[in-house]
């Protein structure tokens, strides 16, 4: 092993040590504290209860629930109402994650976790995949946010209770659902022609009980920009124009049913229905006239949950999910691609799986998954009416995990292995000469495995190690993509990562009520080999292919402070540094692309209450920073760091039942970019009106 990963390692090892050695004495003396107040963490038969492991303190801040030994965070549907901000908003706002936006209002955007590509990120909605196996990142702007209760977050680990395996990490967007008798309307708008409508409801009746939500937002995106004229050197020919074709609608339906079947037993269903219309604005240099983008995707699951059998209590979930969606692609003018192009695409997704975790004994709980997946996409060019050659895909994980309690030194261990297998393959057509088409195969397995402690020896406080191998396969496209400038490589390895981190999250319930603190503090360290690159092989011809190696490593602090009824605070702090090994001489030594080196965000607010007739009225202020960062891999085209200042107002009326939200976003008026050529709007405002029945 290289010294630095020695020298890196060591240290981590060493405190987490350090704690193992004193938690045993630690744990003796709260023990004695505990017995002295009584606080029931034994039962009658003096044994210790499955509950007595676990720490039963108050949280101050939600928690994601599947995976409490990973680094993870989790975005609340309070901080999903400030309007003007979707889905990528918020996440880019989060520790350890940045955003990559096509510039725009709700424009194309992804996601990197830790530094990873957009594609080692696995998002998942109620726990069903989103990624496609046609290749690319999920687009963030195409994530609903109106019907979401809350977004967890998961850096560098996937929970075994989703299915697969991410170098970057996961992020589970959960829906809304209670049986609470509760009807919402939110009507918005601001700057740019933005417009937005949500409308959620949901009742118990008897035994079933029933969500519904509908969300509309839009914008024609019309905003002023600084137009170089491709001379970034010389600002004397600069200009600033209006951002034209730009104009998106958007519609998200969300039908949730449950019935109770009997004691512990629930029989759910899911429908999600998305529909966009949009115009491609271009870059800012080569503004576009005529080319639009239409997507349709429906996503329906029926889910079948065991709380109980008989005495015995249990999670087993077994679900089963189909998704179609077709992508419609116009560039009559050849302005965006070579030649004219109108394609229609379509993807189809079904896939099942079961999940069953049962605490067999007090200090063992054991977790197993299954599941298969099959995904189908036809192409197809309507210009010249013809279906393209279809390709698929066949995937199947199973998991272990076993959460084993050890009293002595208040430590939870807890190793899990993820065994996954894929089979892809294309139909070929037949050659001009007329030569017989046929297939082509690729198919792959891989383990995937980590090792998790959390100790929980110093009050209110846990501390995490964490190490493990994940994978990333090849996409379809990677694997056989060809589009006369790109070949196929059905030969591709699957990209692999090692990864470690440590740890420390310190939950205040000390405080006293209403008061909360916590924070977290992360350092990792995580190595990549067989990364995917696309290099060219002839002009204007790429073929993919595994040539690169890196290493990340960095540390992230945050933090959440409620001084109740006067103050909130929100912070964080990331740093990333990269060291790219490359085969291709342009890219050695060199740090990896679209990923700032430091950041920061801040968000503080104060509320009070004026009376019954305002309960709760506020003020905040944001602040986010990004260091600079590079586009290419070989690291010659750069985007300067950024700054961003908001601020904004809300109050509610008549007991909570009606709510006004303001917020004015960029206030500096920062002209910036993600990608060059993609601008970013600048200062803008935004409100919202909120109405709550029942």
């Amino acid at each position: 092993m290289p010294g630095y990963r020695r020298f890196f390692k060591l240290p981590l090892l060493g405190l987490f040590g350090a704690a193992f050695l004193l938690s045993p004495f630690s744990a003796f003396s709260q023990q004695i504290q505990q017995d002295k107040q009584d606080t029931n963490h034994s039962d009658d038969s003096g044994s210790v209860s499955l509950e007595a492991v676990q720490v039963k303190a108050k949280h101050p801040f939600p928690q994601a629930e599947a995976d409490q030994a990973a680094a993870s965070s989790v975005i609340t549907h309070e901080q999903m109402s400030q309007p003007g901000k979707g889905v990528a908003d918020l996440l880019d706002q989060e520790v350890g994650l940045n955003v990559t936006r096509q510039g725009g209002l709700d424009a194309f955007s992804t996601l990197s976790i830790r530094g990873s590509s957009a594609e080692q990120v696995l998002i998942f909605l109620d726990g069903i995949p989103l990624n496609s196996a046609e290749g690319g990142p999920v687009n963030l702007s195409l994530l609903p946010l109106g019907n979401l209760e809350k977004i967890e977050i998961y850096r560098g680990a996937a929970p075994i209770l989703l299915g697969g395996s991410a170098i970057g990490g996961v992020v589970n967007l959960v829906s809304n659902s209670t049986s609470k008798r509760t009807l919402e309307l939110t009507g918005g708008g601001g700057s740019y022609g933005t417009r937005s409508a949500q409308g959620s409801f949901s009742d118990q009746f008897g035994l079933f009980q029933l969500t519904l939500g509908l969300d509309y937002s839009g914008s024609m995106g019309n905003f002023d920009y600084i137009d170089d004229r491709g001379t970034r050197a010389d600002a004397s020919d600069d200009r600033e124009i209006t951002r034209t074709h730009n104009h998106f609608d958007r519609i998200n339906s969300l039908i949730k049913a449950k019935i109770s079947l009997g004691d512990g037993l629930t029989l759910a269903l899911l429908d999600h229905f998305f529909w966009q219309d949009q115009d491609l604005a271009g870059t800012a240099l080569f503004p576009v006239q005529k080319s639009e983008l239409q997507q349709y995707k429906n996503l329906s699951a029926l889910q079948f949950t065991v709380t109980r059998i008989g005495r015995f209590k249990l999670n087993w979930r077994t679900m089963a999910h189909f998704r179609f969606s077709q992508t419609r692609f116009s560039d009559p003018l050849s302005e965006i691609g070579v030649g004219v192009q109108d394609t229609s695409d379509n993807s189809y997704a079904a896939g099942a799986g079961t999940y069953a975790k049962l605490p067999v004994l007090p200090w063992l709980t054991p977790s197993v998954t299954l599941e298969y997946r099959y995904e189908w996409f036809q192409p197809k060019d309507r210009v010249v009416k013809t279906d393209k050659p279809s390709s698929a895909r066949h995937a199947v994980n199973a998991g272990m995990e076993a959460d084993f309690f050890v009293e002595a030194i208040d430590t939870n261990i807890v190793p899990s292995g993820r065994l996954e297998y894929i089979q892809s393959s294309k139909d070929m057509p037949q050659a001009i000469g007329g030569e017989a088409g046929g297939e082509i195969e690729s198919d792959s397995l891989e383990a995937s495995y980590r090792l998790a402690l959390v100790n929980r020896s110093i009050p209110y406080t846990m501390l995490k190690l964490h190490g493990g191998r994940n994978i990333r396969f090849p996409s379809l496209f990677e694997l056989f993509g060809d589009t006369g400038s790109v070949r196929p490589n059905p030969n591709l390895r699957t990209e692999k990562s090692w990864n470690i981190d440590l740890g420390l999250v310190h939950d205040a319930t000390w405080m006293p009520e209403p008061h909360r603190w916590q924070i977290e503090m992360y350092g990792f360290c995580r190595w990549v080999e067989d990364l995917i690159q696309f290099v060219e092989s002839a002009q204007n011809v790429f073929i993919a292919q595994n040539l690169d190696k890196a290493r990340l490593a960095g540390f992230e602090i945050g933090t959440s402070l409620d001084l109740g009824r006067l103050f909130l605070l929100r912070a964080n702090y990331s740093y990333l540094d990269t060291h790219v090994d490359s085969s291709i001489r342009s890219h050695k030594n060199k740090v990896l692309p679209l990923n700032p080196k430091s950041k920061w965000f801040g968000h503080a607010e104060f509320y009070w209450s004026a009376g019954r007739a305002v309960p709760k009225t506020g003020i905040f202020v944001e602040a986010e920073w990004a260091a600079g960062n590079f586009l290419d891999s070989s690291n010659l085209t750069a985007v300067p760091s950024r700054f961003y200042l908001s601020f904004g107002q809300y109050l509610t009326l008549y007991g909570d039942y009606v709510t006004i939200r303001l917020s004015a976003r960029n206030m500096t008026n920062e002209r910036t970019a993600d990608l060059t050529g993609y601008p970013l709007p600048g200062r803008a405002f935004f409100g919202s009106l909120t109405v709550k029945g029942w």
